[in-house]
């Protein structure tokens, strides 16, 4: 059966998907402010309104977007490899019981149930994304629900209008929207009766909805072919008191909902439960505890343990776990929207860390693993303000030390780092090592001296980057050098999923086979500036590899915008060294490659290349380089 843990992940990506929508609509609206704090009227407002909610319209509608795609690209895999994983569990129990399981995909019954739920699903996210606001106080104090179109405007012309009069500064006007915004959070809003839950919320709900509907049917499918009508519910720690009674043990199908309260919001399988249930045939089956465990268990579960003077059991332990993880989610947010503004947001970075410090001591006295998934799961990334800057006592004070008016680090130099390997066998163990197979080509076999060459590099990649290379949770399993029919017209890909799961890096052994040809090849390249002026034949491995140290860095640094906010800054540094105008990464195919300007994601790689993988790299390149040092050696 499945484990709390288990259901407890299940909606996860789909509510990191709302907390980024989330996060992105506030820090839009914090920046249409501060572009017009510098109106000094409100009749200049009006000039520039329309065209202001015009933008944030299409902002809207376009993030929106993003998201329900990005939902129903999960919802397919949630009903597909989850739902099979789930289902195959049974197998054993028929082995038992001499009865053949009907393979996944041929159950008729179960794959017309799952269409069906998974259009439900979906269409059930669609309206969430499309009912969206925040709550608000009203004139009369009450909280009223404001459709995130008309939040937009009213909070925009209540801004303008304040600062243009002089009635409030920006930092006042600032402040008052971002914390409106937090203790809200965007909402989906049932507008007939007047509930709404934060999207987040709302989207665990109703994927968890969805997946207990299917577990039912497989249950009761289970159940009836082998011809029981007994089933083991689980038991995990810190349930509801409700449910602590009935965990665990064995029931009738009837007592499921008479005991338990199985079809109930506040039952088995309901709002915010994380128990299952499976079949159970006496005499055959095992249970996973016996009646005197579970009453340990839950002994031990209600005792309280006593942190400044107020007693908790495990129950209520868990639920200030909660709290706390809430709040500091909030204050992560009011920290990121206040530096989006341009503000001070020193005080709140103290607050936050408070916070955190209380919930380690608080975690470690109550014995709860601290969830801190759950705090990070807006990947906003590092809210503390802590610098990585070693410290050195002096006379008994903690000084920082001073930095260094030359670097201190020594910056890589593709031109020095040395050929390690000498065949294939060599370098085949050397990725081994690593955790990384190589599977080559029979027909077009990868040219030895080349991968010798490419896995030199990797070694000393991952030598100087010790810290990235150990945090890492993108492990990548697997680089192949595929024959062409399997590669299209790739040079080379990398392939991952919406996950920390990585599928593979390949390499085309049309080109990869015969560094001749795939020399010319790449000359071509230069020539049409379609790669950086000093590309190599080991550059598309480079390159491919940059992805992967893109998508890792989301992960480590546990914000989805990395990507696009890291290249945003070295463009930023880019025209302040050259004093150019650059906007996006279409503008740099002369500074990087005409590959480059395709996107951020091939910017990111073919400057990543450039850098890493060449002698002399420009200064985009350089600039870009240095800066992804810093934060790669800032990994610990």
């Amino acid at each position: 059966m499945m484990t709390q843990g288990e259901l407890e992940k299940i909606p996860l990506s789909f509510q990191r998907h709302m907390s980024d929508l989330e996060n992105r609509i506030m820090a839009d609206l914090v920046e249409r402010l501060k572009a017009n704090r510098e109106i000094t009227s409100t009749a200049d407002w009006q000039i520039n309104r329309l065209k202001q909610l015009g933008l944030s319209n299409s902002y809207i509608k376009q993030q929106i977007k993003e998201a329900a795609g990005l939902n129903d690209a999960e919802i397919d895999k949630l009903y597909g490899d989850t739902v099979k994983e789930s289902y195959i569990r049974n197998r054993d129990l028929y082995q038992k019981m001499g009865k053949e399981i009907i393979p996944f995909e041929k159950n008729r019954e179960l794959q017309e149930l799952l269409a069906a739920v998974k259009a439900q699903t979906a269409e059930q996210m669609h309206n969430i994304t499309g009912s969206l606001g925040f709550a608000i106080h009203g004139p009369d104090g009450k909280i009223i629900h404001s459709p995130l179109k008309k939040f937009y405007q009213d909070t925009l012309d209540a801004a303008m209008f304040d600062m243009a009069t002089g009635t409030f500064d920006y930092n006042t006007v600032l402040n008052r929207t971002i914390q409106t915004m937090t203790n809200s959070g965007l909402r989906s809003i049932d507008y007939d009766s007047g509930r709404s839950y934060r999207v987040d919320t709302a989207a665990r709900m109703c994927i968890s909805t969805g997946f207990n509907q299917v577990q039912a049917k497989i249950n009761e499918q289970v159940a009836k072919d082998l011809k029981t009508d007994y089933f083991e519910v689980s038991w995990h720690g810190g349930a509801r008191p409700s449910h602590q009674v009935w965990q665990g043990r064995v029931y009738s199908k009837s007592e499921l909902g008479s005991v338990c309260g199985l079809g109930s919001p506040g039952g088995l399988c309901g709002v915010h439960c994380y128990h299952s249930y499976n079949a159970f045939i006496p005499g055959i089956s095992t249970r996973v505890y016996t009646d005197a465990q579970l009453d340990q268990m839950n002994r031990e579960e209600n005792t309280p343990k006593t942190y400044k003077g107020k007693e908790y059991t495990t129950y209520e332990a868990l639920q200030e776990q909660r709290k706390m993880e809430r709040l500091m989610r909030k204050q992560r947010q009011d920290i990121r929207l206040t530096k989006k503004g341009d503000a001070d947001a020193l005080a709140l970075q103290a607050k936050y860390r408070g916070t955190m410090d209380e919930y380690v001591k608080f975690s470690k006295k109550m014995k709860l693993p601290e969830q801190r998934d759950r705090i990070f799961q807006d990947g906003l990334g590092n809210m503390s303000g802590k610098t990585n800057l070693p410290e050195q006592k002096a006379g008994g004070i903690i000084k920082k030390k001073a930095r260094s008016s030359t670097p201190q680090v020594k910056y890589w130099d593709a031109a020095k780092y040395k050929q390690l390997y000498k065949s294939k066998k060599e370098a085949s163990e050397a990725l081994m090592q690593m955790g990384i197979e190589f599977v080559d080509s029979k027909k077009y076999p990868m040219d030895e001296a080349l991968l010798c060459d490419c896995v030199s590099w990797l070694s000393e990649f991952t030598k100087t980057f010790k810290g990235f290379d150990q945090k890492n949770p993108c492990r990548l399993p697997t680089i192949q050098c595929l024959a062409p029919s399997k590669m299209g017209n790739a040079v080379g890909y990398y392939s991952y999923y919406n996950s920390t799961l990585v599928k593979e890096l390949a390499l085309n052994g049309k080109y990869h086979s015969d560094t001749s040809t795939f020399q010319q090849y790449v000359d071509r390249c230069i020539k049409t500036k379609w790669y950086p002026q000093n590309a190599t034949v080991h550059k598309t491995f480079i390159h491919e590899y940059g992805h992967h140290v893109s998508n890792s860095m989301k992960w480590i640094e546990q914000n989805p915008q990395f990507q696009h906010e890291f290249i945003q800054e070295c463009i930023k540094d880019y025209n302040s060294k050259m004093k150019t105008g650059y906007k996006s990464h279409k503008e740099f195919a002369n500074m990087v490659s005409c590959y480059g300007a395709s996107s951020e994601a091939e910017l990111f790689a073919e400057a990543f290349a450039e850098y890493f993988g060449g002698k002399n790299p420009r200064e985009f390149a350089t600039i870009f380089g240095r800066k992804l040092e810093e934060k790669l050696r800032g990994v610990k």
